[in-house]
């Protein structure tokens, strides 16, 4: 029962902190986004994302190696803070001497390459702190790092607001990350002391090269996944400028918002799936086909909604100089129903311990992405960078559902899934494209109430839908 009490809490605090941090993060990049104008956000997009890569090969994959080593061996916590700390400052050091001399070969402007140079501080900060909160993830206090996550993202919202107000530049704004990330760290370090008490470890046998060997796999398959969802971004920038990654990121920062809502999904499903994983095929089954409903029932809406609306959402968001970002917006939303379905997927594939095919599914998605950002960005723009990413959520999850048909010898009937949803979505969507003179929070909650009575009306949910559900979030149902 304790355990069980225990992921309910975790799920809880994950999905809360998950769902206001990226409620944050939107206000925050949008309001950096207005400030800069496009060719400002471009700049930052770029900057961001670079670190985003370099940040990533300095980690090394060691963050989740300490999650998984500290919760087998808690007595070794410091032992594994004291090596983890002094191999991951010398990497840090390393990746941002390597950050200077890529970013000098870029050609880019010198507000940018100073930039990145601002901002590469930040890579020593984080790989510190990630420290620290890898050691409180083992020890399953879970709630300390989604609060100091929250407080931190709260700080550089004010400190960015405190910069708009005084008219700074993007130097200015990226300094306000790196303070928040100096904080971060301080803070993470007095809680570490006050959390665990600290003795001195003479001599450390942590790290070896066995140690590092089994780090490399998460290293490459994090750097993967963030050439995959990120790549975009600099080859557009080097292809074609500030500004048009300026349009583009706005209209994919409007996308990433809704992330939290497959993300919360997973979080709470995992526990439930992972059992499941472990004995019936047949409930798995029924598990995972629930889950790709309760998913597209989601998304459908939201997609075809935006579709119809891009224009007045983008206005509602940005000011004057975005209005390229319609279109992007118009054609990245398709993606949604395909990146919410394969959330699902890989969780599924993680477990029922099939990390290989996972693996693979990623580094294909990467190359493609690459591929296909390299033919369509010179021709198209950002344009072909928002077509690249919706080919490549497609193939993706053809892919994954491949891999877990052949794998876990599970069946999935689309059609019934798809058809119900996607006909109360086209009853909604009509009511929009008829009705979208009408003022937007109004348009939006009759369409949502129209959807949801639609959805009853046409009998979408079953008793094994209810099941799952109350399995997946057993905190609804607790008393």
């Amino acid at each position: 029962m304790g355990t069980i009490k225990r992921i309910a809490k975790n799920t809880m605090v994950l999905t809360g902190s998950e769902v206001l941090n990226k409620a944050l993060s939107l206000f925050l990049y949008i309001a950096i986004a207005n400030y800069l104008k496009d060719n400002g956000y471009g700049q930052f997009s770029f900057i961001v994302t670079v670190l985003g890569f370099f940040q990533v090969i300095a980690s090394f994959g060691l963050d989740k190696l300490t999650i998984r080593e500290v919760a087998k061996a808690k007595d070794k916590t410091h032992e594994y803070v004291a090596s983890m700390l002094k191999f991951k400052i010398f990497l840090a050091i390393l990746t941002y001497l390597i950050l200077v001399v890529f970013i000098n070969l870029t050609g880019k402007s010198p507000e940018v390459v100073y930039g990145v140079y601002l901002m590469g501080i930040s890579i020593l900060l984080i790989n510190i702190s990630n420290t620290y909160m890898a050691i409180f993830n083992a020890h399953e206090k879970l709630e300390i790092n989604a609060i100091l996550l929250v407080f931190i993202k709260l700080i550089i919202l004010a400190l960015t607001f405190l910069g708009i107000y005084l008219k700074v530049g993007l130097l200015y704004i990226l300094s306000f990350f790196v303070i928040g990330e100096a904080v971060r760290t301080t803070i993470f370090y007095f809680l570490y002391k006050k959390h665990f008490k600290v003795s001195k470890v003479l001599k450390s046998t942590i790290l070896s090269k066995k140690t590092l060997m089994i780090a490399a796999p998460f290293a490459a398959i994090g750097f993967a996944s963030l050439i995959y969802n990120h790549i975009d971004i600099v080859m557009l920038s080097l292809m074609k400028g500030d500004k048009p990654v300026g349009w583009y990121s706005a209209a994919y920062t409007l996308i990433v918002g809704l992330m939290f809502i497959p993300r919360s999904y997973t979080l709470s499903v995992f526990p439930v799936i992972s059992r499941y994983a472990l004995g019936s095929n047949g409930l798995l089954n029924i598990a995972w086909q629930k889950s790709v409903k309760f998913l597209l029932i989601i998304s459908l809406p939201i997609t075809l909604g935006v579709i119809l609306l891009a224009g007045r959402f983008i206005y509602l968001f940005y000011h004057s100089g975005y209005e390229n970002s319609i279109n992007a917006l118009e054609i990245l939303i398709l993606a949604t129903p395909w990146i919410f379905v394969n959330s699902i997927n890989i969780y599924l594939l993680y477990a029922a311990n099939k990390q290989k095919q996972a693996i693979i599914i990623v580094l294909i998605s990467m190359v493609l992405n690459i591929a296909l950002n390299f033919i369509l960005i010179p021709k198209f723009s950002y344009i072909g960078a928002s077509w690249a990413t919706v080919l490549v959520e497609i193939v993706n999850v053809f892919m994954c559902f491949g891999f877990i048909c052949a794998a876990l010898k599970l069946k999935v009937k689309i059609l019934n899934i798809l058809l119900k949803p996607l006909l109360a979505t086209l009853i909604m969507g009509n009511f929009i494209y008829y009705f979208q003179s009408l003022n937007l929070g109004l348009l939006v909650s009759i369409s949502g109430i129209m959807y949801i009575g639609m959805l009853l009306l046409l009998k979408v949910f079953d008793e094994q839908d209810k099941d799952i559900l109350s399995k997946a979030f057993p905190f609804i149902t607790a008393r």
